[in-house]
């Protein structure tokens, strides 16, 4: 399975460094604060400096994102319910939802508790997306010294 991450800008190379330890690869695909895995097991839960773990679906120029929306079988991957977000992209989460709306055969939006989370993340030159498995909201501040 390929793994989408969106790593902590805080170190980037700690951030991968921790990644690749944790899969146990030697090598991924990094594009400014995305990285992409490909492995078999991966214990995502234990990454301190990730913030969201996606699985994999496509990745497109910025300009060429509606071409695989439409090209896209959304059908196999959408639950009874969805739910869309888009960071960084030059179109409005609203115009990306209608697209993958139109390509489904029954299609339901839950904004609360939905079963299927895709996110657009983009960067400067391409757009990737996935669908959300995991988040880390863990807040390591309040494990200083100080506010003990």
């Amino acid at each position: 399975m390929k793994y989408l991450l969106q790593i902590s800008g805080e170190n980037l190379s700690l951030a991968v460094a921790e990644a690749l330890a944790v899969s146990g690869l030697n090598r991924a695909k990094q594009d400014d604060n995305i990285l992409i895995l490909s492995s078999e097991k991966f214990d995502y839960e234990r990454l301190a400096y990730t913030r969201k773990v996606y699985r994999f679906l496509f990745m497109c120029k910025k300009q060429d994102l509606i071409k695989a929306i439409k090209k896209f079988d959304w059908q196999q991957v959408c639950g009874k319910t969805f739910y869309i977000k888009a960071r960084n992209t030059t179109y409005e989460t609203e115009a990306l939802a209608k697209e993958v709306w139109k390509k489904l055969k029954n299609p339901r939006v839950c904004v609360t508790n939905p079963e299927t989370q895709i996110e657009f993340l983009g960067t400067p030159s391409k757009v990737y997306c996935g669908i959300l498995l995991g988040e880390n909201k863990e807040n390591f501040n309040h494990r200083n010294p100080n506010k003990r």
